[in-house]
């Protein structure tokens, strides 16, 4: 009888085929799970101002599909902007307050611009009492007490906890001339757009004046810009102020003192000086203000300021002093997180509000310094409108798109 040929045997034995290149050995899969809890730890253990570890995922949701699989998101695409696009009542408000949770767990602190008051809730102990039919959120909302720190503040709303805003950031007199200059322009339109003043001929002397006016101040004085300073220097006819403006007409300096003492009076309680004033460090829970083992989630609710143009007032110079926070303290990894609710108010695509170019400036400088905007438009979204899009299409990388009724995007 003759045997079978040894050479033929390792054919027959499965076990000595070689892995694919994908797969790692038996044995280096051990030396990983061994490592897996001390990696665990790090990241319940992280010091709040700690960026994401480039391993962790945020849970966007999971796939329609047969076999549901989780769709994750990266934190570091979050150092760029996103917008969450849908119809009223498709969840994208919903789904970018589950991004800011999952990254408020992870060390990152967030301000919500809340317009209509739909964003307090996270103040209020009726949002963490009330009974949670999914495990994974309830979860969830157990941790986010445990490590977060929730400031809700009320600007204009004396019996809340108001802010007190400048009308114009202190200390431009030490910047460079251009951006200096760039401020108070960005001072003046907010100022303008409170006093209406619109397109006429007359509107756009007294905005040039105003500019003007606010510029000379700041190089002038080392204190304060304040409305009574303002009317002071404008209707003594300064004559610094009087060669800068060359040839307008001198009449205009009376009307742009009377309406700006006019709404001095008025705006009393939103240009409160006794109140806490407009701080980033106060904001996002650094330094003097940070809570030892919690992430600051601050909720500014604009629903007490009024009109529309004390809105853009108040929000355009919230911008201008998150602009000059980040020139201050560049980074490269994720920061901090700003969610504006109905943002097309603060970014048409036609109109030219105070809030605009300073939006426009925001986009621009926060993209390279680690503070993400998240920008959630309402139902009717002009936001989205070409002419807005063209400039900002390159700002923005992250688009969330929910179901819609409408038949045009």
């Amino acid at each position: 009888e003759r045997t079978p040929e040894p050479e033929q045997e390792p054919e027959q034995e499965p076990e000595h085929i070689e892995p694919p290149p994908h797969i790692e050995p038996p044995q280096s899969q051990a030396r990983i799970a061994e490592q897996k809890p001390p990696e665990q730890k790090l990241q319940t253990q992280r010091p709040k101002d700690t960026p994401p570890a480039k391993g962790e995922f945020l849970r966007i949701g999971d796939t329609d599909s047969l076999l549901r699989e989780p769709v994750l998101f990266k934190p570091e695409e979050l150092t760029r902007h996103s917008a969450f696009l849908g119809g009223s009542g498709s969840g994208k408000t919903t789904l970018a307050l589950n991004i800011i949770e999952q990254a408020a767990l992870m060390g990152v602190p967030a301000i919500l611009v809340d317009r209509k008051g739909d964003l307090a809730g996270y103040a209020s102990e009726s949002f963490w009492a009330r009974e949670l039919s999914d495990p994974r959120r309830a979860s969830r909302r157990d941790l986010l007490r445990e490590r977060v720190d929730v400031a809700l503040f009320t600007p204009g709303h004396p019996q809340g906890r108001p802010l007190s805003i400048p009308i114009v950031p202190d200390g431009l007199a030490a910047l460079p001339d251009f951006d200096r200059q760039q401020a108070t322009r960005h001072a003046a339109e907010a100022l303008a757009g409170m006093l209406d003043y619109r397109t006429s001929p007359k509107d756009k002397s007294c905005r040039t004046l105003l500019a003007q006016a606010i510029d000379q101040f700041v190089q002038l004085t080392p204190t304060t810009v304040t409305l009574e300073g303002l009317v002071k220097f404008i209707g003594d006819k300064d004559p610094l102020l009087v060669n800068a403006v060359g040839r307008l007409d001198v009449k205009l300096f009376d009307k742009l003192a009377d309406d700006l003492d006019r709404l001095r009076l008025d705006s009393k309680v939103l240009l409160d000086s006794s109140a806490e004033k407009l701080d980033m460090d106060l904001l996002l829970g650094r330094g003097a203000h940070a809570v030892p083992g919690k992430t600051r989630l601050t909720i500014l609710s604009t629903k007490f300021l009024g009109d529309n143009n004390n809105v853009l007032f108040w929000v355009s110079q919230l911008l201008i002093e998150v602009t000059r926070w980040l020139n201050r303290n560049p980074a490269t990894g994720l920061q901090a997180l700003l969610m504006f609710d109905e943002a097309d108010m603060y970014l048409p695509a036609m109109r030219q509000p105070s809030t605009k170019q300073p939006m426009e400036n925001l986009l621009k400088r926060a993209r390279s310094a680690g503070f993400r905007l998240t920008m959630v438009p309402p139902r009717k979204a002009t936001l989205l409108t070409r002419q807005c899009w063209q400039q900002s299409w390159s700002m923005i990388s992250s688009y969330f798109c929910a179901a819609s009724g409408e038949r045009h995007a």
